[in-house]
């Protein structure tokens, strides 16, 4: 993984930034634990907004995941959906943001990198799209994760081609 990410990429400091800020914000106490709620208990509201979204319902996929970020925005899960509505409504840059939030929770994960990969190709940021490709390329190699593998080589090649 480069350090050098251009405007728009996580780089590693960055992330760890990003996680130092998130952690801060839930040493305060998130909305979750103010609600009385636990990390967990709104799973079910996820799986409407995921039927939403494979329903081709996006924008009520995009508005349920993000209601459910703003509940608990460490849930990776959470981002993972409100960045794949956010890129299937054409919102690549809150794709980017959700992406940072999977790679700050899940650094080993190779669905970050996927997302922010697709989101920066959405944006016309070919570099940092290839970079994040192949950090997911590589991390889904190395958790056997062959359909995610070969999804980002087919991206990394797509990208190389418009570059």
């Amino acid at each position: 993984m480069t350090e050098n990410k251009g405007k728009q990429g996580m780089t590693q400091s960055g992330v760890a930034e990003f996680r130092s800020a998130l952690q801060d914000f839930l040493a305060e106490g998130s909305i979750l634990q103010r609600m009385g709620l636990q990390s967990g208990d709104l799973d079910p509201l996820g799986q409407i907004a995921r039927n939403d979204l494979v329903a081709g319902n996006v924008d009520a996929a995009l508005g349920g995941f993000a209601r459910l970020v703003m509940v608990e925005p460490a849930n990776a899960d959470y981002q993972i959906g409100l960045a794949e509505a956010a890129l299937a409504a054409g919102h690549p840059e809150l794709a980017m943001h959700s992406a940072a939030v999977v790679i700050a929770e899940r650094p080993r994960s190779p669905v970050g990198y996927f997302l922010s990969g697709r989101a920066a190709l959405a944006m016309g940021e070919i570099e940092v799209a290839i970079e994040d490709l192949v950090d997911a390329a590589r991390l889904a190699e190395a958790a056997g994760d062959r359909s995610l593998a070969s999804s980002a080589q087919q991206l990394i090649a797509l990208s190389r081609a418009r570059s």
